[in-house]
């Protein structure tokens, strides 16, 4: 989950701290197939590395979106897992493009900006990511053509290879290949842990909307698994059925399966009766407090009694009561309410 949370504060980080150039946002061709795709870029320097990674490409009725990821040091991922994983530590730096120029004989250019990572800073109660102040030699072009593609990449029509060039000089400084592999833009899996007796959301009531369904919308290819399911209650002096978020960060390292966030990008959902410090439902340890590393996971609280804070007083929205045909309900016996929960906890990284 970490390598979650990573990326998704790559972009915010970027997006706040750097004005979208406006040609960003103009649609200047139409034939890029949506979804992930790996990228590679091989510099020209001697013995210097290459770079791999994934290229997530989305367009709306008149825009296009290309960024993704760069790591060091890494082997080449395979096409058939789809969008790839790799480790965290080998992060070199965030992709976007700020132009597409469609060509001749499905061929296109790609400006690029290459933003390296310099490490995280600490903010008041979060980690901010550090970048460098401009992008790596101050952008390039890239000029694209079909190529033959390596084996194992699902759809041999979208693969692409060209020289890499300096866009203020026009010197070629590399190679970049690009290959499609999915139509979802990442991939993570959830892994579900109750009390005895509570219930594990799935679905809302029409059963259409599911954790499949919902994350798909949003271009995550998410597989669910439900494990412990009698996660024992630890005693304090709240009371019965009481986790305070020290207790629910033990809970998530204790009963979770194997996790490991170099190859995959996991989160874990904890129910338990009730929670000190919400009344519904947090992340726990955003801060990275326990053991330096943050969110991996989220609780929410299966008998919450709906329109009371976690001492029991009245609870208002914005200072609006609730509706009188819930207050006092269980929390889990309002099925939309409670997936819907669950679904937001879980998408907070």
């Amino acid at each position: 989950m970490v390598s979650l949370l990573f990326a998704l504060t790559t972009l915010l980080s970027l997006a706040s701290a750097i004005s979208l150039p406006p040609n960003l946002h103009s649609r200047q061709a139409t034939s890029l197939k949506p979804g992930a795709w790996i990228i590679t870029y091989t510099p020209n320097a001697a013995n210097s590395p290459t770079y791999r990674g994934p290229l997530r490409i989305t367009s709306t009725s008149d825009a296009t979106f290309i960024s993704g990821d760069l790591y060091n040091g890494t082997v080449q991922p395979n096409p058939a897992d789809g969008s790839p994983i790799l480790p965290r530590n080998n992060y070199w730096g965030f992709v976007r493009a700020t132009k597409l120029t469609a060509g001749s004989n499905r061929g296109f250019s790609l400006n690029l900006e290459f933003w390296t990572f310099g490490g995280f800073r600490q903010t008041v109660r979060y980690w901010d990511t550090i970048w460098a102040g401009q992008p790596v030699d101050g952008g390039y072009i890239v000029e694209l053509s079909p190529a033959s593609a390596p084996s194992g990449y699902p759809d041999t029509q979208n693969y692409f290879e060209g020289n890499v060039k300096i866009a203020s000089s026009g010197a070629v400084v590399g190679k970049f290949t690009m290959g499609w592999v999915s139509t979802y833009l990442r991939r993570i899996k959830l892994e579900i842990g109750t009390v005895s007796g509570a219930k594990v959301p799935q679905a809302d009531t029409s059963g259409t909307r599911t954790w499949k369904s919902v994350f798909a919308e949003a271009g995550y290819d998410i597989s669910v698994t439900v494990g412990k399911t009698d996660i024992p209650e630890p005693s304090n002096t709240v009371g019965a059925g009481w986790f305070n978020e020290e207790q629910e960060h033990d809970a998530v390292l204790t009963y979770r399966g194997p996790t490991d966030y170099d190859k995959e990008w996991k989160y874990y959902l904890l129910i338990v009766r009730h929670m000190v410090e919400s009344s519904r439902g947090a992340m726990i340890d955003p801060t990275r407090k326990y053991n330096g590393i943050p969110r991996e996971g989220t609780a929410i609280a299966s008998e919450w009694r709906v329109g009371t804070n976690p001492d029991g007083t009245p609870d208002t929205i914005d200072n609006v009561p609730w509706p009188a045909s819930v207050v006092g309900k269980k929390f889990e016996d309002l099925q939309d309410p409670w997936f819907r929960t669950a679904v937001h906890e879980g998408e907070v990284p």
